[in-house]
């Protein structure tokens, strides 16, 4: 049976080995990029680097330079407003998983309530009851998304978030490029080598 790579081939549309070549090269790694292009898409001579890690190691950089310009009485209005934010999330949040628990409570009452047709129901009534218990647990648990922090620790935790995200995406980028260098060559090579193919 062939596959999407052979069917050409045992159809006879597809005799030569470039053609070949470059469509069987579509499934390696360093050509995913066109796994959803058609296969009459050329293999491009280079893949140029993605900025989205630089861009976003920027950004974070202008972001903590902002930051750290701003003054103490400046901080302060913008970690109040933060606080009084997380505060109505989480109140929202809680008011959302308390009204979930009214509805698990509802159904155990009835499934407690339900008369099983026959002893051999009993395994079927224990799990709804186990299942429904469970998804109070790990559903309706009241939440504080980020804890009463003083505004020192907040200030530091904001600084260090914008640090370990800078830190990401230099990092990020510097692999980003040092990959498109390596698929570049590889690409490079294989195009060199069907020059002489038909």
């Amino acid at each position: 049976m062939p596959t999407g790579y052979t069917a050409a081939v045992g159809d006879g549309k597809v005799t030569d080995l470039k053609p070949f070549v470059e469509d069987c090269a579509r499934a390696f790694g360093y050509l995913y990029e066109m796994r959803d292009e058609s296969q009459d898409a050329k293999i491009p001579d280079k893949f140029a680097v993605d900025p989205y890690h630089h861009n976003e190691k920027l950004k974070d950089i202008k972001e903590l330079e902002k930051l750290l310009m701003k003054s103490d009485k400046e901080l302060r209005q913008i970690f109040q407003k933060e606080q009084i934010k997380h505060q109505q999330k989480t109140e929202k949040y809680n008011k959302e998983k308390l009204e979930k628990k009214k509805l698990y409570d509802s159904m155990i009452a009835k499934v407690k309530a339900w008369q099983i047709p026959s002893p051999e129901h009993v395994g079927l009534k224990n799990f709804m009851l186990k299942q429904l218990e469970e998804s109070i647990e790990y559903d309706c648990s009241p939440f504080d998304f980020y804890g009463v922090v003083s505004f020192g620790e907040w200030r530091q935790a904001k600084i260090d978030s914008l640090k370990r995200s800078i830190k990401y995406h230099g990092e990020a980028y510097e692999k980003e490029v040092e990959n498109r260098k390596k698929q570049n060559e590889w690409i490079r090579l294989l195009k060199e080598s069907l020059k002489e193919m038909k």
